[in-house]
């Protein structure tokens, strides 16, 4: 069945200059165009600012939804159902709702948080020495409190990971299967990998240009890639420090950051350029 999508406030070429004053339609076949029209229109709106933004209509069968791009994220709705109003979802999230899947089942649900029982205040009956020990202590525990917070507030995520990883022979049938373009995020400061089918890495940070009026990509790393395991679990090690976890085809973990296959080029982000 068909996906039937309303685009406004946006022209058919993924711009918004000058402003949009029509809307337009298309009927996509295949999750993985309306995908990618989604993920366009995204970054779209990352990289303009805009008095109304993007909206997608969307109509598959008896189903409507609107989603809207907001600074480079996209906001579900369901006018039919109060549950699922403005949901902040990536593309895929999307479609699984517009599939009917339940909201708990397409995001995974946090653990709670274990609540303490309050504590009552009873008068302890110490003396003055006992009294000082247990001051002594309370400050020592204090102090340390303070160093982790401090340790926690300072600290800074980065591409270097605990490796364990054990290289193996070949790599061909992996690279087929692996290669493609990978985004953390379709937003300013966000970055980007690229796996060959020859085996080769490509790491690009996400900039906005005012002269090229559009996002470009920096090339930062650029590595031959290894196949092996790390902790058995079969694993990609780039430059001897970038570790890529591979998630069934769609997905992949570089050094813990999660990054999503983007489905078009790296000309449809931003322009490639060499630092």
């Amino acid at each position: 069945m068909p996906y039937k999508i309303r685009l406004t406030h946006i022209h058919s070429d993924y711009s918004v200059e000058p402003t949009p004053t029509k809307s337009w339609t298309v009927d996509l076949e295949e999750d993985d165009e309306l995908v990618l029209m989604m993920n366009r229109v995204a970054i779209t709106s990352s990289q303009h600012p805009v008095v109304d933004f993007p909206t997608m209509e969307i109509t598959l069968g008896n189903t409507r939804v609107v989603v809207t791009a907001v600074s480079g994220q996209l906001y579900y709705t369901d006018p039919n159902s109060p549950n699922r109003q403005n949901l902040k979802v990536i593309a895929e999230e999307a479609i699984q709702l517009l599939h009917g899947n339940p909201p708990e089942i397409v995001f995974q649900p946090e653990a709670e948080a274990e609540t303490s029982k309050p504590v009552r205040y009873r008068p302890s009956g110490m003396g003055p020495w006992p009294k000082a020990v247990l001051l002594l202590l309370m400050a020592v525990i204090v102090g340390f409190c303070v160093k982790v917070i401090k340790d926690h507030l300072g600290y800074r995520p980065s591409l270097v990971a605990s490796i364990r990883f054990i290289p193996s022979v070949g790599g061909g049938e992996v690279f087929r299967e692996v290669h493609g373009i990978y985004v953390d995020q379709y937003r300013e400061g966000g970055l980007v990998l690229e796996v060959t089918k020859e085996g080769h890495f490509n790491l690009y940070e996400m900039w906005h240009s005012k002269e090229r009026g559009g996002f470009i990509l920096l090339l930062i790393e650029s590595h031959e890639v290894l196949v092996g395991s790390q902790d058995g679990q079969q694993a990609l090690l780039a430059g001897e420090v970038f570790l890529l976890l591979p998630q069934h085809g769609e997905k992949l973990f570089l050094n813990g950051i999660l990054f999503r296959r983007h489905l078009g080029t790296l000309k449809d982000i931003g322009e490639v350029l060499s630092k």
